[in-house]
């Protein structure tokens, strides 16, 4: 009887034991399944969908805080030029500089094709900044040979009482603003 009673306690105990790996492997799937859903698979970046759920979050808590509008200047002639696969070369190593440039809790985003968003803490000035040394940096990076690469960066604070929409509106001007006055340059949007 006490020979029976320990190997149905030792069965039981490898049945749980199985059990409990199972749900947490199972978990944790389930979690990098839900991680992959908001991630870009290109660049690693949020997407979109993830972007608007995260500022949507931040709008809610009043904060101050800035958003950025990247737009890789004549990108369609480096997919002429170097086809899509340079293109997407491009878009990965401009993410990587993205986020280099930015902090751990800003949140950064492939908003679609070539254009980025980023959503930081902070002033318009505290992102101008940001910005610049983001411009800068892409601007002296030689990463297809006889290419240069460049940004146009259009930055917005946030304005009392506007929502998330308004307010990337009012940064895709200044980007807009940017391409305009000859591109590879930031503008802040009054």
């Amino acid at each position: 009887g006490g020979h029976q009673s320990m190997l149905i306690v030792g069965a039981l105990f490898i049945v749980c034991s199985t059990m409990s790996f199972y749900a947490v492997v199972h978990d944790e799937q389930k979690n990098e399944i839900a991680e992959r859903a908001r991630r870009d698979p290109l660049t690693g970046l949020f997407n979109r969908r993830a972007f608007f759920e995260l500022a949507e979050k931040l709008e809610a808590q009043n904060a101050a805080f800035a958003i950025l509008m990247i737009d890789i200047d004549h990108f369609k002639s480096i997919n002429d030029n170097h086809g899509h696969l340079g293109g997407d070369r491009v878009l990965v190593h401009a993410a990587r500089l993205i986020q280099g440039a930015f902090r751990t809790d800003d949140i950064a985003c492939r908003y679609g094709g070539e254009e980025f968003v980023v959503l930081t803490p902070g002033s318009a000035q505290d992102a101008a900044a940001l910005a610049e040394r983001l411009r800068s940096d892409v601007e002296h990076t030689q990463l297809i040979r006889e290419t240069k690469i460049t940004v146009s960066i259009g930055i917005a604070s946030r304005g009392l009482h506007e929502n998330v929409h308004d307010w990337m509106h009012r940064a895709d001007d200044a980007m807009y603003q940017a391409k305009q006055q000859g591109r590879n340059r930031c503008c802040t949007a009054p």
